[in-house]
């Protein structure tokens, strides 16, 4: 599974990073050193192309843990707007969505 590490560069990231590796997933750094600045967009939609939500994910898996999203949480100091991590205006969006594509078989991907 493609998983994206916002601040994926730094010393967490790096180590939670490797570990995902080890556990066979591909395990994506988004920092601005990798070309993606998420408080401006540039490169995010490109790297978030083909990961999953955490959420749709473990709940796909059965698995009950709870993802709690922090609408007051800070990226490096910084408030993050509602559109923040969104596409913008002429983004281009794939034509599967994800809940069709976790009800994929994994040999049809």
């Amino acid at each position: 599974m493609k998983i994206v590490l916002i601040g994926g560069t730094g010393l967490i990231g790096t180590k939670l990073g490797a570990r995902l590796r080890d556990a066979g997933h591909e395990a994506v750094p988004a920092a601005p050193s990798t070309g993606v600045d998420t408080l401006t967009g540039e490169g995010l939609a490109g790297v978030l192309t083909g990961a999953e939500s955490a959420r749709r994910w473990l709940a796909n898996r059965g698995d009950s843990r709870r993802v709690t999203a922090d609408p007051d949480a800070r990226y490096f100091g910084t408030e993050l707007q509602t559109s923040s991590l969104v596409a913008g205006p002429g983004a281009r969006r794939g034509r599967v969505q994800l809940a069709e594509w976790l009800t994929t078989p994994a040999a049809l991907r």
